[in-house]
C-alpha cells in the first residue's frame, strides 16, 4: 500500500542536521534534543540517532511496561522483538539493516516522482515508510518534552540564582553605603575639628590690622584726636607715677646696715618736722615773722627740700646695700 504525499519545494529546500546524511530534499523535518541543542533531523535520522528505543522490524516504539522479550544487534544498540526476527532462535546472531548496508540504507527511502506541471514533489510513502514516519514523530515529541523539562530546571536554577546574586547585591549596597556614611562623618568631623584648630591660629598668626590714622583733612579727625590725647595723659600721668615711686626715700629698719633703707616702706618726710623746722628758725632769728600764709610757704619748702634730700640719700644707700 502506498500514499501520496505533496510538499512545496520551500520546504524541500531545508537540509538535514544531521552526521552524515546526504539526502538532497528530506521530508519532513523533526526537532530534536541532539548534544545539548535543538537541531533539525529526517526520519531515518532520527531513528539512526535513536538506536534501541524502537523495533527496527516493525518499528513500535519500546516504552511499553513490561516491556516484552528484545534482541540486540550484535554490532550496535538496535533493537528488535524476538517475535519479530524471521528466525528467533538466531537471536544471538542478530544484524541490524543498518549494520547490514551502513552506506546506502535509509529507514525511510520516500520516492520522488517530480511533475513538471506543477511546483511540488510527489513523494510516495508506503506502509514501512508510514510506520518508520510515526516512530520518528514520537521520538521526536519524547525528545522535545524531555527538552522543555531541562529548559525548566535550568529555568527554575538560574531564578534561584538571581534571587541569590540579587541579595548578595543588595547587601553590600546597604554595606557600601553604611561604610560611605560613617566615612562621610569621619571626614565632616576631622574637617571640624581642623576648623576649630586652624581658626585660633589663624588669629595669633594673622592678627587684626591696626586701624589706620584718620587723615587730618577729614573733619572725623579732629574728634578721633581728642580720645587719643586723652589717652597718651592718662599713659604720661602713669609713667609719672612709677617713676616717682622709684625715687621715694626709703627708711632703715634693724637688722639693715647703718646707712641703708628699706624699699617696702616709704618713709617721706612728715609736715610735723616741717613745721618744728619752722618754729626753731623762727625763735632763732627774732625777726617779725610775714603772716600765717608766708608761714605756710616757707613749711611747704622746707617739706619739698626735704623729701629732695631724701631721696637722693635713699638712691645713695641703695646703691650701697
Amino acid at each position: 500500500m502506498t500514499t501520496a504525499a505533496t510538499t512545496t519545494r520551500s520546504n524541500s529546500d531545508k537540509r538535514c542536521d544531521g552526521d552524515g546524511c546526504d539526502a538532497a530534499h528530506p521530508w519532513p523535518l523533526h526537532h530534536i534534543r541532539y548534544r545539548g541543542g535543538v537541531r533539525r533531523f529526517c526520519t531515518s535520522c532520527v531513528l539512526k540517532s535513536h538506536a534501541g528505543s524502537f523495533c527496527v522490524i516493525c518499528f513500535a516504539v519500546l516504552d511499553a511496561v513490561p516491556a516484552p522479550a528484545i534482541a540486540h544487534c550484535s554490532k550496535c544498540p538496535s533493537a528488535s522483538h524476538i517475535s519479530c526476527l524471521p528466525h528467533p532462535n538466531l537471536a544471538s546472531r542478530f544484524l541490524c539493516h543498518c549494520c547490514r548496508n551502513p552506506d546506502s540504507f535509509s529507514y525511510y527511502p520516500a520516492g520522488e516522482v517530480p511533475i513538471e506541471s506543477l511546483e511540488a514533489e510527489t513523494r510516495t510513502i508506503d506502509t514501512e515508510s508510514a510506520k518508520a514516519l510515526v516512530a520518528a514523530s514520537k521520538l521526536s515529541v519524547a525528545s522535545m518534552k524531555r527538552a522543555a523539562a531541562c529548559a525548566r530546571v535550568e529555568a527554575e536554577r538560574k531564578v534561584k540564582d538571581a534571587i541569590i546574586a540579587r541579595t548578595k547585591a543588595k547587601d553590600m549596597l546597604e554595606r557600601a553605603a553604611l561604610i560611605s556614611h560613617k566615612e562621610s562623618e569621619k571626614v565632616h568631623g576631622a574637617n571640624d575639628s581642623n576648623n576649630k584648630l586652624r581658626t585660633p591660629m589663624a588669629a595669633a598668626v594673622n592678627p587684626e590690622k591696626k586701624m589706620k590714622a584718620p587723615n587730618s583733612n577729614s573733619p572725623s579727625s579732629n574728634e578721633g584726636s581728642k580720645p587719643m590725647a586723652a589717652e597718651q595723659r592718662r599713659i604720661h600721668s602713669r609713667e609719672r607715677e612709677k617713676w616717682m615711686r622709684m625715687h621715694e626715700p626709703i627708711s632703715t629698719e634693724h637688722g639693715l646696715p647703718q646707712g641703708t633703707t628699706d624699699r617696702r616702706k616709704s618713709k617721706a618726710p612728715s609736715l610735723a618736722g616741717a613745721e618744728a623746722t619752722v618754729a626753731a628758725a623762727d625763735a632763732n632769728n627774732p625777726v617779725k615773722i610775714a603772716p600765717f600764709s608766708s608761714k605756710q610757704k616757707r613749711i611747704e619748702r622746707e617739706v619739698k627740700k626735704t623729701r629732695l634730700f631724701g631721696s637722693m640719700e635713699g638712691d645713695a644707700d641703695a646703691k650701697n646695700y
